[in-house]
This record gives structure tokens, sequence and C-alpha cells, in this order.
């Protein structure tokens, strides 16, 4: 994205925010920066967004992918290939019955799917994806007790497929075979222990098993611990978890009791009861339109509404504070950046945008010091490195900023050359510096 653009998310009081490292903020994984770099990659277009949604399935957590990532599968994990199928009008009545297993999946047909693949699965009796779709198909159709083997059979092949892993868990959840979806789990938590839809299928495997069941089909993870992983959700990942909750309520409080699926609202949204649901989804939707058409009065007042609500999680307090700069309100961002590093001191991005803040009001000494506190708290990112170098800059520490910038234009030279693709007052100062020009060398020399 060029740079009139970033500095269109950069205005404060009608006028560009000077902000060199702001392409930085795209570098992020969560809060403020979770919350724009993926606003910014959204259209704020309803009708589009209507479409994208199409391409989901209705019950996500079955298949963390979209259809479309299931429906182009790549060939080279198909353990056989076209040469196992014996004539060529086999070849072409498989491709013809895949063809409409898929097409039957766009529509969300998930009785025709399943029909068109088993004959397909005839004829290519060991085709890899073609078992990964009976398995997802089976699930969405109820048809638990089928969908399990299928999965059983895709998982032996690929044991590392975080999302198989975490689909099949749900199905085994659903069969009220606890055991087995633990087992599962303890596999998919050991590689994956922050992935989304893990959390959300051990978040599920709790409350059902919280009201009874045996000590050993208890959840790897402590309600305590789930609580805190989903209290990081910035608006947009509180918007999937939504829909996914959604999705699966009819067939989760049929398997696993209302009274379960009451609790699974409690664990991941801090729903008083489950028939808060649909407000609350409606109620962050809106607020993530807000976000994508970039009206900061309005997102700011949903974000209230939002945490009157309860829903008040780490990421809702970063996503307010960029509100309130964005509108203007840098006194009160700033107060409401500094209690969320007070509330949370050992999240590294909370002490990013403490420091995005306090650059843009040019307290630069202080921006370093939130900077080096981001950085110290986990692995450096490229983002932090780069911002730090531009308030060491702005300090005329210039012998702190071209250390950072040798190590940037050596192991990130691609990112570093785009962050300082601009002639804002801090790029000027570097670039008139005599050892910008070994900085260049070195982060063009791949070019």
């Amino acid at each position: 994205m060029n740079k009139s653009k970033h500095n269109r998310h950069l205005k404060k009081n009608g006028r560009a925010t000077s902000l060199p490292f702001a392409l930085a903020i795209l570098l992020l994984l969560s809060g403020i920066a979770s919350s724009t770099a993926q606003n910014l990659q959204l259209s704020g277009n309803q009708k589009q967004r209507e479409t994208s949604d199409h391409n989901q399935l209705p019950s996500l957590s079955l298949c963390p992918d979209t259809i479309r990532q299931i429906k182009s599968t790549v060939d080279a994990q198909d353990l056989l290939t076209d040469k196992h199928i014996e004539s060529t009008s086999d070849t072409d009545n498989y491709k013809s019955l895949v063809e409409r297993g898929d097409e039957s999946m766009l529509r969300g047909h998930w009785l025709p799917a399943i029909s068109a693949y088993k004959m397909a699965l005839d004829i290519s009796h060991k085709e890899f994806s073609l078992i990964r779709k009976l398995a997802i198909c089976s699930a969405l159709a109820g048809r638990y007790d089928q969908s399990a083997p299928y999965f059983d059979k895709v998982i032996r092949l690929h044991p590392t497929d975080i999302p198989l892993l975490a689909g099949y868990a749900q199905v085994l959840i659903r069969m009220n075979d606890f055991s087995k979806a633990r087992y599962v789990l303890a596999a998919a938590k050991d590689m994956a222990p922050k992935d989304f839809a893990v959390n959300y299928a051990l978040s599920t495997l709790l409350a059902a098993t919280a009201r009874g069941g045996t000590p050993e089909d208890k959840c790897l993870s402590t309600e305590n611990e789930l609580r805190a992983y989903w209290d990081k959700l910035s608006v947009t990942d509180m918007c999937r978890v939504a829909k996914w909750l959604k999705g699966d309520r009819q067939a989760l409080e049929k398997t696993i009791t209302p009274d379960a699926f009451n609790h699974l609202c409690q664990i991941i949204l801090t729903l008083k009861t489950a028939k808060d649901l649909d407000s609350c989804t409606q109620l962050l939707f809106t607020t993530h339109d807000a976000f994508i058409n970039e009206d900061w009065e309005n997102a700011r007042k949903m974000l209230e509404l939002c945490k009157k609500e309860g829903l008040n999680t780490l990421g809702v307090r970063m996503d307010m504070s960029l509100c309130e700069l964005r509108t203007g309100d840098t006194e009160k961002a700033l107060e409401t950046i500094r209690k969320t590093t007070s509330n949370y001191p050992e999240n590294p991005v909370a002490w990013y945008n403490l420091g995005y803040i306090l650059f843009d009001i040019k307290d630069y000494s202080a921006a370093i010091e939130a900077f080096e506190k981001s950085n110290s708290l986990g692995r450096p990112n490229i983002g932090t490195l780069f911002a730090t170098a531009c308030a060491l800059t702005q300090c005329d520490r210039m012998d702190e900023c071209f250390a950072i910038l040798k190590r940037l234009a050596t192991n990130a030279p691609r990112q570093l050359k785009t962050l300082m693709d601009g002639n804002e007052e801090t790029h000027i100062k570097i670039k008139q510096d005599p050892r910008y020009s070994t900085i260049y060398k070195t982060m063009t020399s791949n070019d």
C-alpha cells in the first residue's frame, strides 16, 4: 500500500501525522495493529463482505478453512494421481464427479457433495483430497459417526494439519467422545498452543466436561488460561469467534446441552447467557464495519457499547485508543493505552502502541522507552525495531539508530526498503547521514 494511503489512516485534527514508521504498524499481530492491518485489507463495501462470508462454512469450527481453500487442496497432497486411474473414460468420470462434488460443497449442499465424492473415491480410492472433503462435508451434514473415520485417515497421513485436528476434535466432542477429543487436542496444542481454532476446541471441550465427566476427560487448559487467551481478541477476531459460536449453537446445544453452550459463551465472550449472542454479534459487526469505513467517531461509540456489554478485551481497549487518536483526542488515547499497559504489563503490542502514541505527540524519549520495553518482552518485531530507530533519530541518537538499521538491512532488507520509502522528516534525516549509503547498498544488494 502506498504512502498516501497510509497517511489517510494517520490523520489527526485534519492533518496527516508525520510518522515515517506508519508501515510498521502493518507488521504487528494484534491490538491496534491487528485491527488496522486486517481492516485495511478488507473492503468497506457491504456487498463484497457478504460475498466473502458466503464462501465460509456455516459451522466454521468444524473446519477453519474456507470452502474455497478446501476445494483448492493442492494436488501434491494426493496419494494417487491420474496414472492410478485405469482408463481415459474413468479419468473423465472421476473429474466430472469431483467437479460436481465441489460445486455442491460451494453451495452448502452437503449430501449431494458426499454422494459425488464417494463415487469419485470408488474410482481413485486413496485420494487424500477426497477423503479430506468427505470428512468435512460429513461433519457439516451432522453425520459425525461417518465423518470420524475419514478424519482418522487424513490425520494419520498428515498429523501436523492443525485445522484438521481442531475440526476432528469438534466432531469427537459432538459425539461425546471426550477422551479421544482430549487426545487429539493434546497433539494440536503441543504444536500450536496459540492457534485460534485449537483454543476454540479446547474451550468447547472444557464447557462440555466442566459439569460432568471423569477427571481423565478434563480439558488440557484451565478456564482461567482460556479466558486469558480470549481476552487478547481484537474486534476483528471477536467477530470471527462470535460467528463460529452462532454457527455451532444448534449442534452444540443438542449434543453437549444448552447449559454447556452457555458456559462456552461465558468463557469466550464473557456473555452472561447465550441469549445475548445474537445482539452481541450484531454489535461487533457494526463496530467492525465502522473500522472498515474509517468511521472513527462511530467506531468509538460502538466500542463504548461493547464495553458496557462486557466485551472489554485487551484488543477492544487498544482499538479504543486507536479511535481516540484518530478522532483527535490524543490525551484520552494516551490515558487509555497507559491503563492498558498497566493492566497487561507483559504484552509487547500494548507497549508498542503506547510508543506509537508518544511518538505522535513528539515525546520521543518516552516513545523509545516504550518501544524498547516492547522489544524486551518477546522476539523483536521488524516494525517495533524500525519505530525505535525513528524515535532515536528524533533524539539525535544516530549511532543507536544505525545499529538497528544495519541489523534490519541484513535480516529484513525488503521490509526495510519499504519502510524507508518516504520523504518525511525522519526519512530525510536518516538518508542525509553518510552511513545510509552503506545501509542502502546492503538492503538493495539482492535486487
